[in-house]
């Protein structure tokens, strides 16, 4: 039985950008362009500068027009050129899992834990559905 537990946070994945990851052959078994590695180099090379100066992530004044938007371009930019590929239904497999699995997420300011079922396989019980146990955090 597959589990993923969280604290206070509803999200299925985290998944990550980097300046090492290839996100297509991880998500998706097909290799990022070069075209999105050359996209991507000089926000990460900037990031690893202000890492050597030892600035803090804190203090940069424009990270969304340096950072967060370029790389979020050069991403959408990849995953327009990676539809060729047909890459949609790839996509949302890795989005929600290649196994069936239940999700417990404590969530503090309710005091409850909210039990989910993903059961897009169908290999969980047939009546899984999401229930909420009152007063019940596991994670302190």
């Amino acid at each position: 039985m597959g589990l993923s537990i969280k604290h206070n946070h509803f999200a299925v994945k985290h998944s990550r950008l980097s300046s090492k990851i290839d996100f297509g052959e991880k998500w998706y078994d097909i290799k990022c362009s070069k075209e999105y590695w050359d996209e991507i180099k000089p926000i990460f090379d900037k990031l690893q500068n202000y890492k050597n100066d030892k600035k803090i992530w804190k203090e940069l004044k424009n990270k969304e027009n340096e950072i967060y938007l370029p790389i979020l371009k050069a991403f959408k930019d990849e995953i327009i050129r990676q539809e060729k590929n047909n890459i949609s239904t790839l996509l949302v497999k890795y989005l929600i899992g290649k196994f069936d699995f239940y999700k417990m997420i404590s969530v503090d300011k309710e005091k409850v834990t909210k039990i989910q079922s993903y059961n897009h396989l169908g290999t969980l019980n047939k009546n899984a559905k999401t229930i909420t146990i009152p007063g019940c955090c596991f994670a302190r």
